[in-house]
């Protein structure tokens, strides 16, 4: 028999903040800002954040996630506009898809929670 203790992957911050202060928030108390893998995973936070959007771990063109993470999902909404700043992030709006966003804009966020994920195993003989 194996018992399995698993602590929530993801946190939701609902205080806004740009994205380097949620950065360094996640990095402090959990482990990252969100790092988004597939469509379930997307579709998962963007029901948890209730139609709110918020930072994801993406920054700057080329592409990168801020935990040096590869990933080939592109959900981008091609209909905004792309914004003339030095630094761009990733935004997952209320529809579920990305944009490019003013890094220095204030957003709520989600924290990756892979510091605190436990696996607990029971033998019995």
């Amino acid at each position: 028999l194996c018992v399995f203790n698993v602590n929530e992957a993801y946190v939701w911050i609902n205080q806004i903040m740009n994205w380097s202060s949620a950065l360094q928030y996640c990095r402090t108390n959990y482990s990252d800002l969100v790092s988004i893998r597939n469509d379930s995973e997307n579709e998962m936070l963007k029901n948890k954040a209730q139609g709110s959007p918020f930072w994801i771990g993406l920054f700057n063109n080329p592409w990168k996630w801020s935990d040096g993470g590869i990933s080939t999902l592109q959900i981008w909404n091609l209909y905004f506009c792309i914004w003339e700043a030095n630094e761009i992030c990733g935004l997952n709006t209320w529809f579920g898809n990305w944009m490019e966003f003013p890094c220095s804009s204030p957003y709520s966020f989600f924290c990756s929670n892979s510091k605190n994920l436990l696996k607990t195993y029971l033998w019995l003989q």
